[in-house]
């Protein structure tokens, strides 16, 4: 068992373009992987610079030493994918389609253990999906006075980093001189039973709770998948 693992493993990026010279399998899975790596960089402007050979020896590692399922009774792989859509279900969803798109049918336990390789193995690449992603728009309409406003918005700043663009709402006299102003399609305000034209309205409190941040996030998250399978 020992030899034959040896025998096929790969080592290093000249080791896998050498054997993929007399192993066709192989060699359609490193143009496979080259291809998604290609995509993921073009889809997210983002880039794996140095760290591309040796992401494609360990995924051609994958492919070809592993045989079934990965798991007895307790599939880690699987939960590790799902806590991480709880904060990054777009970008999740994203990767699956280009790793089907590129990839022959596959079962389930395969696409996950590709993903989890490509996730734990490219450097900051989650750190770099979030920064370099939209941020949503918002605007802040709150009745207060302007430094508790501002106090607001760093909290939510802080609660929700490269995820929103919020925009404190100033200068106006009645609730209905909002009307007549290009408001952001998200608006949060303290204010109970907010309405405005086409606008969707989040109410919270002066010191927003953890369930109305929770309301929030869920705005964003539902949105910003929305927005990245349109791109």
């Amino acid at each position: 068992m020992k030899k034959l693992f040896f025998k096929y493993r790969i080592f290093n990026y000249n080791d896998l373009n050498e054997k993929a010279k007399t192993n066709k399998k192989l060699q359609e899975k490193h143009e496979s992987f080259l291809r998604i790596i290609t995509q993921i960089e073009k889809h997210f402007s983002i880039s794996i610079n140095e760290y591309k050979p040796q992401l494609l020896v360990d995924l051609c590692n994958v492919a070809i030493l592993q045989i079934g399922k990965p798991y007895v009774l307790f599939d880690e792989t699987a939960a590790f994918l799902t806590r991480l859509s709880d904060h990054n279900n777009g970008i999740l969803i994203i990767l699956k389609t280009i790793f089907k798109e590129n990839l022959q049918v596959m079962e389930e336990y395969e696409l996950n253990t590709y993903l989890y390789m490509l996730i734990t193995h490219w450097p900051d690449l989650l750190l770099s999906l979030q920064k370099n992603q939209e941020k949503l728009p918002v605007s802040l309409v709150f009745d207060s006075d302007s430094a508790n406003i501002f106090f607001i918005k760093n909290i939510l700043e802080l609660s929700f980093p490269n995820m929103f663009l919020f925009t404190v709402e100033q200068n106006y006299t009645h609730l209905s001189d909002l009307e007549n102003r290009t408001l952001h399609q998200l608006v949060i305000t303290n204010i109970p039973n907010l309405t405005l034209p086409n606008k969707e309205t989040i109410c919270i409190s002066l010191y927003p709770t953890d369930r109305e941040l929770e309301n929030i996030y869920h705005y964003y998250s539902k949105n910003r998948v929305n927005d990245m399978l349109v791109e």
